[in-house]
C-alpha cells in the first residue's frame, strides 16, 4: 500500500531497504539528509547498520577514490559528498578512476559506486555551497546520472543504482525538494532512462527533471521559488 513521506524520507528508506538486501552495500559519509524527520529516521539505520555506515574526514579526494576502488573489488559503496560543489574537490578520482575505469574498458570493469550529492540554491547557502555541476557529469563518459523529482523516483532510482548498476552514479538530490511529500509505492524500482512525459500536448512535451520539473508543472510549490533551480 502507499505511503506518503517526504523526498528525504525517501531517500532514507531506500538505503534501509537495500542495506538490508545486500550486504555489499556501504555507506560512506554524512546520511542523505541535513535536517528535517528523516534525520531520526536515519541515525536508527546509523545504530542498526554501524559496521557498514561510515563517517570518513573531511578529505572528499581520499574517500571518493576509496570508494570507487572498494567497488572495482566487489562492494556497492554509496558515498554522502553532502553538498554538489564539495566533489570539486573529488574529481580526479570521480571522473579520471571511476568514470574511466568503467568507460575505457568498454564495461568490463565494473564500478558500481554511488555518488550522491545536494544542489542548487536555497536559502541561506553560501556561493561555495549553492553549485549546480549537474552538466559537467552528464558530459562524462561512463558515469550516468539521476536526477529524481518526487519522493517516489527518488526511492525508486536510488534503490536501482546501489542495487542493479554496474556503472557509477551521480544521484543529484535539490536542496529544495527535500521536504516535498508524495506518496510512494511500497516497491518501486525506477528504470534508468526512464524519461516520463509529465505534461502531453501542444504545444510541447514536458519531460520531469529534478527541481525543474517542480518549477514548470507548478508542483508543491509557488514557481518562483525555483527559478534558480536548474
Amino acid at each position: 500500500m502507499p505511503q506518503e513521506m517526504s523526498f528525504g524520507e525517501a531517500l532514507v528508506s531506500a538505503l534501509g531497504e537495500v542495506l538490508e538486501q545486500d550486504r555489499r552495500v556501504v555507506l560512506i559519509g554524512g546520511g542523505l539528509v541535513s535536517s528535517g524527520p528523516a534525520q531520526a529516521q536515519f541515525a536508527r539505520l546509523r545504530q542498526k547498520f554501524a559496521s557498514r555506515i561510515k563517517s570518513p574526514p573531511i578529505a572528499e579526494i581520499g574517500f571518493c577514490g576509496i570508494a570507487a576502488g572498494a567497488a572495482m573489488a566487489g562492494l556497492r559503496p554509496l558515498v554522502d559528498i553532502g553538498t554538489a560543489t564539495f566533489s570539486y574537490e573529488a574529481i580526479p578520482q570521480i571522473v579520471n578512476e571511476a568514470a574511466i575505469a568503467y568507460s575505457n574498458s568498454g564495461g568490463q570493469t565494473n564500478v558500481p559506486v554511488t555518488y550522491f550529492m545536494r544542489y542548487g540554491i536555497r536559502g541561506g547557502g553560501g556561493v561555495q555551497h549553492s553549485g549546480s555541476p549537474q552538466p559537467w557529469y552528464w558530459n562524462t563518459p561512463g558515469l550516468q546520472v539521476a536526477m529524481p523529482s518526487s519522493p517516489a523516483d527518488a526511492k525508486g532510482l536510488l534503490r536501482t543504482a546501489l542495487l542493479k548498476s554496474q556503472d557509477p552514479t551521480i544521484f543529484f538530490a535539490h536542496e529544495r525538494l527535500m521536504n516535498l511529500r508524495g506518496s510512494v509505492p511500497e516497491t518501486r524500482r525506477t528504470r534508468r532512462n526512464d524519461h516520463r512525459h509529465r505534461r502531453a500536448g501542444p504545444p510541447r512535451t514536458r519531460r520531469g527533471r529534478s527541481a525543474g520539473e517542480r518549477r514548470h508543472l507548478g508542483g508543491s510549490r509557488r514557481s518562483s521559488d525555483f527559478r534558480a533551480a536548474r
